[in-house]
């Protein structure tokens, strides 16, 4: 790094203390980059930046650093990691240029400061009043003021009052007094046992019973003979044309449930005789067609087994263990 320096402060020699009036015009070129020599101050550029460089890799690959001189100029110069020193008007534009930022730095940070304030001035403004009208936003619309009802408003007062322990306190006595006096509740009387004679001991019910709603309840439950009991003790005197072939529909699946399938099969073909479009009809018509399949299959269900059973004998006879 001191080599460069040197060659450096060889070039400037002839050029600050040693330049003569014929020198001047083209000092005055080169500063400007109007002079024909140019290209020649390039060339020599070019070298010592390549100097430089080569300089700078030495060092680097020695691994020893190298001393900072003190500029001949008489301004001291800076040192830069990884960079050699440069003059001190180098490290003087730096520092003006990190003082700058900072002064940008610190005017950025006031400026947030103040918006803050002001947003919250803004903040504490509305909610101090709530009611007033609020500013419009440019480009928005301003927000609907609140309208505050016509007459006096009371408001509920959070602290508790100085008389409201003692009013809760009476409203507790007046409470355990009511309990304490309240009426005895009499005991309620047994009913009397029946007294032993000839009444008969099924129960007596205070109102009819609708033997068509009971055997409607019974057959749900799957008790098909008392079901059926109760479809036969109903009145059809009272009923239409419709609910005496309801009736009848229920009476045969009854019978059907419990084997009199004979019995079913004359009710069920009664029921499908009459010329109507009622349910019941179509029903009974559906298990005459049902019980004959279920017949059919009866019956060749016995004569498999009849077959079944004879090969067995036969099997038993004819062939020895």
């Amino acid at each position: 790094m001191v080599f460069p320096l040197v060659a450096m402060l060889g070039l400037a020699a002839p050029v600050c203390g040693q330049a003569t009036e014929a020198d001047v015009p083209s000092l005055r070129s080169m500063m400007t980059g109007k002079s024909a020599s140019n290209q020649d101050v390039q060339d020599r550029l070019d070298a010592l930046i390549k100097t430089t460089q080569e300089a700078r890799l030495e060092r680097q690959s020695a691994g020893e650093p190298a001393s900072q001189p003190a500029s001949q100029s008489g301004q001291p110069s800076a040192w830069i990691p990884g960079g050699g020193s440069v003059d001190g008007d180098v490290a003087a534009d730096g520092a003006e240029a990190g003082a700058s930022a900072g002064r940008s730095t610190r005017s950025l940070s006031e400026i947030r400061e103040r918006i803050r304030i002001l947003q919250r001035l803004r903040r504490d403004r509305m909610m101090a009043a709530p009611t007033g009208q609020a500013s419009g936003i440019p480009g928005g619309t301003a927000a609907p003021a609140l309208s505050v009802p016509d007459g006096d408003v009371i408001q509920a007062d959070p602290v508790r009052r100085p008389g409201a322990a003692e009013d809760s306190g009476s409203a507790m006595s007046s409470i355990d007094d009511s309990l304490n006096n309240a009426a005895p509740v009499n005991d309620a009387a047994e009913e009397p046992a029946p007294e032993s004679g000839d009444r008969p001991a099924e129960r007596i019910l205070p109102n009819p019973v609708n033997a068509m709603a009971l055997g409607e309840s019974l057959y749900r439950t799957g008790n098909y003979e008392s079901a059926l009991k109760a479809f036969r003790s109903v009145s059809v005197d009272a009923l239409s044309q419709s609910d005496r072939t309801w009736l009848d529909l229920l009476i045969a699946l009854c019978q059907r449930k419990l084997g009199e399938f004979e019995k079913a099969q004359g009710t069920l073909r009664e029921i499908a005789n009459e010329e109507s479009t009622d349910y019941p009809v179509k029903a009974a018509k559906w298990w005459l067609k049902y019980a004959e399949a279920a017949d059919g299959t009866q019956v060749k269900f016995n004569r498999v087994s009849t077959e079944f059973d004879a090969l067995l004998e036969r099997s038993e006879t004819y062939v020895s263990p």
